[in-house]
């Protein structure tokens, strides 16, 4: 099948359910780090999962990512909508998207959606739900697109039926084991794959570079064991505190790195306060002093590496820190100098 063909059909009839909606947190994180890396391979902007719940209302978003955080439904297929005129075909289909579609799974970035490809995710001749993925542009070979759609459904339909069958391969040097962030060498090749995409699509790309603030006497005064428990404990405020479409990597040590498509200057900067003010809550030990954390901002401009907008947002870092008290937050500028910014500046 290819982009251009749009099958019209009536709404199909609902399969049934091998079990209820997704349940739990670790059922969500491995679907979660399913559609992470289906985005990559297809490189698209936004992939979902969702099941039927069995009424008749929209059809709730089990996890997503790339899509704005509170786009929880998306509309039923006799309704009208992309999902409805992809099933029309037995297999993986990529359909063009029409107006109003692109509403139903808004990127977080901006961009305009135009194609989206669906795959329906089954085991057992029974439907668990259905995979969804959307491009701002045209996939180049439709046929190879649908082809990886349908065996990412397949994993997927694993992961649900037996959870730990696809754990190891999930993790596999790709993500730290402490902190569930991205590894050092996973955060560099999101940080180029992101460029490469802001630079194709135009888009704002900003970057957050986060120390925490005397964490070496954590260790000293309550051995490497809370300090590893407080390091995991930081990195789930990080991952609560920013978007779907957003990533974590853990740069080393005490260092994280977050990555923001989509996002301007100003925004980036907001979040950077957010992100501060959240580690706060991090509790080490009664009686101890809140940890903080310095933060650095910098925003790619076209032509800028990855290893420079890194450097950027260090030196950012590093005169954030320089600061006996607040703010411990500064931005760099567009004249490759830094500027310190309050908490309540972001």
């Amino acid at each position: 099948m290819t982009a251009g063909a749009t099958p019209e059909v009536t709404a199909p009839p609902r399969p049934p359910l091998v079990r209820p909606l997704v349940r739990g947190s670790e059922e969500r994180r491995r679907v979660g780090l399913l559609l992470a890396s289906f985005a990559r391979i297809l490189n698209s902007e936004v992939a979902l999962f969702y099941q039927p719940d069995g009424g008749g209302g929209p059809l709730p978003v089990i996890s997503s990512t790339g899509q704005w955080p509170g786009h929880e439904e998306i509309t039923r297929s006799h309704q009208g909508g992309f999902v409805g005129r992809a099933l029309g075909a037995q297999r993986a289909a990529l359909v063009p998207l029409r107006a109003g579609d692109g509403e139903l799974i808004e990127p977080a970035d901006g961009a305009r959606l135009t194609h989206a490809v669906v795959a329906s995710v089954s085991a057992a001749k029974e439907t668990l739900g259905w995979l969804v993925a959307a491009f701002s542009t045209a996939p180049e070979q439709a046929t190879v697109t649908e082809w990886a759609t349908e065996s990412c459904a397949s994993m997927l339909a694993l992961c649900l039926q037996q959870p730990t069958a696809l754990e190891a391969l999930l993790q596999a040097d790709r993500y730290d084991g402490l902190t569930d962030c991205l590894s050092y060498t996973s955060t560099r090749e999101e940080l180029e794959r992101e460029i490469n995409r802001s630079s194709r699509a135009d888009l704002s790309l900003s970057l957050c570079f986060i120390d925490l603030d005397n964490f070496k006497s954590v260790n000293d005064h309550h051995g490497h064991l809370r300090g590893n428990e407080v390091l995991s404990e930081v990195a789930h405020v990080l991952h609560s505190s920013v978007r779907s479409c957003d990533t974590l990597g853990r740069f080393g040590g005490d260092e994280f790195i977050a990555i923001l498509p989509g996002t301007t200057p100003g925004r980036a900067l907001r979040l950077a306060a957010r992100l501060r003010a959240n580690v706060v809550d991090v509790k080490v030990s009664p009686g101890d002093p809140p940890l903080t954390a310095s933060v650095g901002v910098a925003h790619w401009t076209p032509g800028t590496t990855g290893d420079q907008l890194l450097a950027q947002a260090d030196h950012a870092m590093r005169l954030a820190k320089a600061q006996r008290g607040p703010p411990r937050l500064a931005r760099s500028e567009t004249d490759g100098d830094a500027r310190l910014h309050s908490v309540e500046e972001g």
